[in-house]
């Protein structure tokens, strides 16, 4: 017999012999049976799944420490590889968030971790449910987050029809949220495990408790309802069915921030616990039943695979360059002569008073004549803020009647104080279309908000903005750079440096933004040197709603760079330079009387000159007719499958609304086919103009909507394949309601045509200002209105998109990052209620890497995969650059199925009568003294054996020595469980101890937790039963060797003396 080498040997053997149950030692005079009725050391991998976590001590126990331990700790963890059967386990992870993988980094939860561990055990492995998530290849699951155990039933019975062999189900936690019943969850879930086996004969069901949680009273129902799943689950005589006690294993480390779901570490250990359960019944999974439409080996391609930000690779060029523009702005005017009804009057004013008239006067249009007229038809009106000599302003205005007349003079109220201004500006700051009043001070810009009206009623929100980094109130300028119909902060901080902050916000309310990054608070947008900072104006010159810069000579002369859409990181615009588009007067010292207003209503900004004259000073106008420098050459750019091939086509439409040409798919970028026709005219402008499949025949049809009311007019596509020639029908009228028309930027759109129901026919979507989304689905038998599908997530509708990212046959939502060209993505759930919406968005983070400003970010299902692939454009030459969004694979293994995932080993599992019916006591809990009266001090082995179970001792001792390690096991164990200076008297470590006694007179309730005092009793048993088997081998071997020496002394003689110790070393080796 060989001994043991040390004292971590004798834990080892005495761990693993407590975490089986036998009779008190006590009770045997002779101490261990050396068969153990069935619990000695050479048969405890008959009831494998005991094994330790890995200890996170530097000393790890280790069963082969002694000769007769031959099983190894993987056999015992389950199933040798060559064992596992020859069919599929075809697996249903079946709950809510935890099931789904939420916030764990990479989407797969546990799931990915424990199918590798059931490939690596030698299982072929398919995973089902109707949801996919995360990132790893068989990422099918029954995961729905925010569901309770009455939904997840629901879950249950719309894909119980996959027929799943193994049913892993966490359910619960979301009873404990209000207005659930936590008190019958165990009811819920019992009608759900019912359910399960009355639907799928032969199915294995494992069923876990719930894990601890952060929030005291969501861990204290979560502990009630997990007491309740123990009990279903020991329920189910004789059934297929184990618990994965997570609750008793995990601890609340293993709990993220948001208090209620694993970290990445805790959804391993969560694997780990599935796979402890699992080991101890999957000797008794049955094959799956044949299901049409399931192959479990299927694998290969697929489209339905998760999108990964940053899969794509390398883009390939999609575009060369097409399209048209209307090339740069090019100058041209006619002179309308003195505007009679705009002179104005210097009555008896002092020449202070007059000499500042020049610049207290504006062309702003802050009255509406016609309330239903375009804002490329808004008329400028005249206004005079009128500076008296008592520093006192009063607001005039005239309102513009069209054709070069203005209105008489009317006084209005701006409802601030801004007579001290020194400067004002009238500007439109909420895009509604109203010019708003701007009360620029010394260091900071008041607003007072036009709401209509005739005369116009102001409302002052106050201060909006403030900080002139060191310069004036003269060097501010309010213009809308970026073109979103909103006014921006910008400063002349030199003669040609010009910083701009972003008037970002929606509604009444800014959100001030840089131009380079949206953190910034204001960026250099223009940086080209001019004569000096008085004579730049930043004002819209060709009517596009962008301003422009231009710079006012002395005499009148203006230069003029045109804002256009640009490229790259940013929103900082491109310039191009005009050149001098005007050409001045004769006379100097002109260069505050050049005014710009939109006199004509061309939208085009008209050059006006303040001519003093001896009693007044005449208004004299040269109208506007240049051209250029509005549209980009990708503007027109429209991408749909026009054809019904599966692959969207490249369609280029004029802003009047017709199309001549198309380029069609042929999928061999940068080629595009050109011999299909197309014939197309229908009422622009292409805000208004949108191409979807409304009938649902595969092939794109036109839907231009009317801005005011919402009605459409469906023109319908009737494509003849063998003429290759695309017409459209007369058009049809559809009713719907949406109001919300489009904004001033091209991207800016009230209304999209989008399949979210997955039925093939596009539906349409109305989109608010703040990015609210209601709906009408598009039926067979007509529209049917769905209310809200997305709450607002204070988005500008601007950076808003639809396109289907993985081939769910629904259009998923996508928000567009203005500057970096990022995209996050909120997967299309369906039509299932959620948060007040009747569609369910699942927000699946950054999807599309950063690659260039957003507004030049498309997304075409040009692969023809049914996946939105991104398309980076550049809006000035219309080259394109595509990133595939494709599938490499779908199913199969994340890594070969030989290599082992190294999951914990951490106990947690159970079967039949082995399940405990009560709650461990984990770290920080309140322990149960009813622990105490358990039967323990009896010979009846079944009896010892359910005490031993039901009072969690075992589990218990797992889990301390997995939490604790083996490093001074003895001592740190007596000083927890006993809570007394005396505990560290005892010490079990070494069979040489004399101090490793039983709890004597020490009461049972004084032990925390209770178990600990069973413990206890077993440590000592065990001890006092190894230490005479010890003794009683030492006395044999010594006995053996007695008698062998006086044999050889006998028959030899004695050996020399100084030779003894040598001779006696020989025998004790041999």
């Amino acid at each position: 017999m060989r001994l043991f080498r040390s004292g971590q040997a004798a834990i080892s053997v005495i761990t693993v012999i407590l975490l089986h149950p036998y009779p008190l030692i006590a009770s045997h005079a002779d101490g261990i049976s050396p068969y153990g009725n069935g619990y000695a050391p050479d048969v405890i991998h008959e009831n494998r799944g005991h094994e330790l976590h890995a200890s996170r001590s530097s000393s790890d126990l280790d069963p082969n420490e002694f000769d007769n331990l031959t099983v190894t700790v993987e056999q015992s963890f389950g199933l040798d590889r060559r064992a596992a059967k020859d069919f599929y386990l075809r697996v249903m992870p079946l709950g809510a968030s935890i099931t789904q993988g939420y916030k764990s980094s990479d989407g797969n939860g546990y799931r990915k971790w424990l199918r590798a561990q059931l490939r690596f055990r030698g299982w072929k492995v398919n995973m089902v449910g109707s949801e996919r998530d995360g990132t790893m290849a068989d990422l099918d699951n029954e995961g729905h987050p925010g569901w309770t155990i009455d939904s997840v039933h629901g879950a249950w019975t719309k894909s119980k029809w996959m027929k799943p062999n193994l049913v892993l189900i966490n359910a619960g936690l979301n009873d404990c949220n209000s207005g659930g019943d936590p008190s019958k969850a165990g009811e819920r879930t019992k009608s759900l495990v019912d359910d399960i086996f009355d639907s799928v004969p032969g199915v294995t069901v494992v069923l876990s408790t719930l894990l601890l949680n952060r929030d005291s009273s969501r861990n204290s129902c979560s502990d009630d309802i997990s007491k309740q799943i123990r009990k279903v689950a020991a329920g189910y005589k004789g059934a297929r069915i184990a618990l994965a006690d997570v609750r008793s294993v995990m601890s609340i480390d293993d709990i993220g921030p948001d208090k209620d779901h694993p970290t990445d570490d805790g959804y391993k250990m969560f694997a780990g616990v599935w796979w402890d359960a699992i080991s101890k019944i999957e000797d008794q999974i049955q094959a799956p039943a044949k299901v049409d439409n399931i192959d479990d080996a299927a694998g290969g391609s697929s489209n339905q695979c998760k999108k990964v930000a940053g899969n794509a690779g390398l883009p390939g060029q999609s575009q060369m360059g097409s399209g048209h523009d209307d090339g740069n702005y090019v100058h041209k005017s006619t002179s309308k002569g003195v505007i009679e009804s705009a002179k104005i009057d210097k009555g008896s004013d002092p020449k202070s008073i007059i000499d500042a008239i020049p610049w207290h006067i504006f062309f702003a249009n802050i009255v509406k004549g016609d309330p239903n007229a375009e804002r490329t038809a808004s008329l400028d009106d005249w206004i005079r803020v009128y500076h008296n000599t008592k520093n006192k302003n009063a607001y005039w205005f005239r309102q513009n009647l069209g054709g070069g007349k203005f209105d008489k003079s009317v006084q209005f109220n701006v409802d601030m104080d801004c007579d001290l201004g020194p400067r004002y500006d009238f500007a439109d700051f909420n895009n509604d279309g109203l010019d708003d009043f701007f009360c620029i001070k010394e260091n900071a810009v008041w607003v007072s908000l036009n709401r209509g009206g005739n005369p116009p009623k102001f409302e002052s929100i106050g201060q909006v903005i403030g900080g002139f980094d060191g310069l004036k109130a003269t060097d501010v300028r309010i213009a809308d750079i970026d073109g979103d119909g909103r006014a921006d902060f910008c400063l002349v901080k030199s003669a040609g440096e010009i910083a701009c902050s972003r008037n970002g916000g929606w509604g009444d309310k800014p959100q001030w933004q840089g131009f380079s990054t949206a953190k910034g608070i204001r960026g250099t947008v223009f940086n080209t040197a001019q004569p000096d900072k008085a004579g730049i104006i930043l004002a819209d010159l060709n009517g596009d709603f962008r301003s422009d810069v231009m710079y006012i000579g002395d005499h009148g002369q203006v230069s003029t760079w045109i804002n256009n859409r640009g490229s790259g990181n940013g929103i900082v615009p491109k310039w191009r330079s005009a050149g001098q588009t005007h050409a001045g007067q004769a006379v100097s010292g002109i260069q505050d009387s050049i005014k710009f207003g939109r006199i004509y209503g061309s939208n085009r900004l008209d050059y006006i000159l303040l001519k003093e004259e001896k009693d007044h000073f005449d208004v004299l106008v040269w109208q506007n007719q240049g051209a250029g420098g509005t549209k980009l050459k990708a503007d027109g750019n429209y991408y749909c499958d026009m054809r019904g091939t599966g692959s969207d086509d490249y369609v280029w439409i004029y802003q009047d609304g017709h199309a001549a040409e198309i380029n069609v798919n042929i999928h061999s970028p940068p080629a595009w086919g050109h011999n299909t026709k197309i014939e197309l005219t229908v009422p622009g402008p292409r805000n208004g103009i949108h191409l979807a499949d409304w009938t649902g025949n595969g092939g794109c049809d036109v839907i231009v909507q009317n801005k005011a009311t919402g009605h459409l007019t469906v023109y319908k596509n009737q494509y003849d394949k063998g003429a290759d020639r695309i017409t459209f029908d007369s058009g049809t009228a559809v009713t719907t309601d949406c109001n919300q028309g489009w904004g001033v930027g091209i991207f800016d759109l009230g209304m999209r045509f989008h399949d979210i129901d997955g039925d093939g026919r596009a539906d349409a979507l109305c989109i608010e200002k703040n990015g609210r989304i209601t709906g009408w689905l598009n039926k067979a038998n007509g529209l049917e209105n769905v209310g809200q599908i997305k709450f607002s997530e204070g988005w500008d509708r601007a950076n808003i998109r639809f396109a289907d990212v993985e081939a769910s046959g629904r259009a998923d939502l996508l928000h567009v990052d203005k500057y970096t060209g990022a995209v996050d993505v909120f997967t299309n759930k369906g039509h299932k209620a959620q948060g007040g919406s009747s569609f369910s968005w699942a927000n699946r983070g950054m999807l599309y890497n950063p690659i260039d400003r957003g507004e030049n970010m498309h997304f075409t299902n040009q692969g023809g995969k049914g996946r939105a692939d991104l398309v980076k454009v550049d809006p000035q030459t219309n080259k394109a650059w595509t990133y595939w969004n494709r599938c490499s694979s779908t199913g199969g293994d994340d890594s070969p199925s030989t290599t082992d995932p190294g999951l914990p080993k951490t106990g947690g599992g159970s079967v039949g009568d082995d399940i405990p019916i009560i709650d461990l006591p984990g770290k920080g809990e309140d322990h149960d003294t009813d622990v105490c009266n358990y039967t323990f001090n009896t010979d009846d082995i079944s009896v010892a054996h359910k005490s031993w179970k039901d009072s969690g001792s075992a589990d218990w001792w797992n889990k301390w020595i997995h939490d604790k390690g083996t490093k001074n096991w003895s001592e740190r164990f007596f000083m927890q469980v006993m809570d007394t200076p005396g505990g560290p008297t005892y010490d079990c470590t070494y069979l040489t101890s004399s101090s490793c006694s039983l709890p004597g007179d020490k009461n049972c309730s004084t032990y925390l937790p209770p178990q600990g005092f069973y413990m206890h009793i077993q440590i000592a048993n065990t001890f006092d039963g190894f230490k005479k088997v010890w003794l009683q081998s030492i006395t044999e071997s010594v006995i053996q060797l007695s008698s062998g020496i006086k044999r050889i002394v006998r028959e030899y003689g004695t050996p020399p003396q100084q030779e003894n110790g040598d001779f006696i070393n020989m025998l004790l080796v041999s």
